[in-house]
């Protein structure tokens, strides 16, 4: 018994310090550059992740690196979140347009509606005007078209 009791405690002693370790390691490493294709890396630091590219801010001024001249690695770490964060801007609008469509929609049933308790027809919003065929040999109603000279 006496064992069990000392193993488990250097066991939890053996814990504690990978973990300190492992947490003093994560603070001490420093921030992965970013590299272009050609594992050359990029003078600058990190200003945006914008749909055309990347853009830095260097001795030279703020610049706009295309995705395609950077390395895979500097892609997916930046060109992933821009790109979900674009996904959820569109899924966000998309929303608001279909509940700003629904809410049209009811305005114009609520308007039909009180126009039809008045007996008032609805105004049309845009005329509709269609043209008159008239088809030999078939029977119509509608007046028929004069005859070309």
């Amino acid at each position: 018994m006496r064992y069990c009791i000392t193993f488990l405690a250097l066991c939890l002693a053996v814990q504690i310090i990978l973990l300190v370790g492992i947490c003093y390691a994560q603070e001490e490493t420093a921030e992965v550059e970013m590299r272009l294709a050609n594992g050359k890396p990029v003078e600058g630091t990190f200003k945006a992740a914008v749909p055309e590219g990347l853009t830095i801010h260097s001795a030279k001024g703020v610049q706009t690196v295309p995705w395609k001249y950077l390395s895979a690695g500097t892609r997916w770490r930046y060109e992933r979140p821009m790109l979900a964060e674009l996904e959820a801007k569109r899924i966000k609008a998309e929303k608001q347009a279909k509940a700003k469509a629904e809410a049209d929609a009811k305005a114009a049933a609520a308007k039909a509606a009180a126009a039809a308790s008045t007996n008032k027809p609805v105004a049309s919003t845009a005329p509709i005007n269609q043209p008159k065929i008239s088809i030999p040999g078939l029977a119509s109603n509608l007046p028929a078209l004069p005859a070309a000279k």
